[in-house]
């Protein structure tokens, strides 16, 4: 079967994608170590780290 859908549509897929990706990856290292971070914290970290 062939489907044809818009690049719209297609790019959504895409992104929603990578976001269930993420979040499953999230949980499993939630599994994993059952650290959660502050995420204030943890992003004014990475700014200092990459932006000085």
């Amino acid at each position: 079967d062939l489907v044809i859908m818009s690049i719209e549509t297609y790019e959504s897929m895409v992104e929603n994608a990578a976001i269930d990706t993420a979040i499953s990856e999230a949980e499993s290292e939630f599994e994993r170590d059952g650290q959660l971070y502050d995420a204030q914290k943890a992003l004014a970290s990475l700014r200092r780290k990459h932006f000085g």
